[in-house]
């Protein structure tokens, strides 16, 4: 099997691996060791990653999508409420689509849905609401606010290693 090639240069904060430098750094020290099991995700961390993923299309979908991406989009949000690993989490995202259906018109019609998707979840399991305004929205999962940039050691040019 040929060696994975890294993915092309991209400018988008989607593209962007801060772990790659800290693999390659890392990959020689544990070639020599036992691998670790991977091990399935809990609700928690399944949930934690999907809501990411989730956010993320959000934040990139078109300002001005086509019929076909509207279609694409709507799809997306329903299939995954019945694809679902958690039943009942899935369940509870059907009726919540059902109550509120995605609105697909643009990005930020679409991004502050999903927003309040999550807020409608976060509510039922007792967990605090987002904000939902674009700005916001934006420098979380699409283009990175000054503080989020620092933690990440990019200001000034800087960056990251980790």
């Amino acid at each position: 099997m040929p060696p994975a090639r890294p993915p092309p240069p991209c400018k988008e904060p989607a593209c962007e691996s801060r772990s790659e430098a800290f693999k390659a750094t890392m990959a020689a020290a544990t070639a020599s060791k036992t691998a670790q099991p991977v091990c399935p995700p809990d609700r928690d961390e399944l949930g934690r990653h999907s809501w990411t993923l989730l956010h993320t299309v959000a934040a990139y979908y078109p300002e001005m999508p086509t019929a076909s991406e509207k279609a694409a989009a709507s799809h997306f949000v329903r299939s995954l409420s019945s694809l679902y690993p958690c039943k009942e989490c899935a369940h509870d995202m059907a009726e919540a689509i059902e109550q509120m259906p995605p609105r697909i018109d643009s990005r930020a019609d679409f991004s502050i849905w999903m927003c309040e998707l999550h807020n409608h979840v976060n509510a039922k399991i007792g967990k605090p609401a987002f904000r939902c305004n674009l700005k916001e929205l934006d420098e979380a999962w699409r283009t990175a606010s000054r503080a989020c940039e620092l933690a990440q050691g990019k200001a000034h040019g800087e960056e990251a290693i980790s």
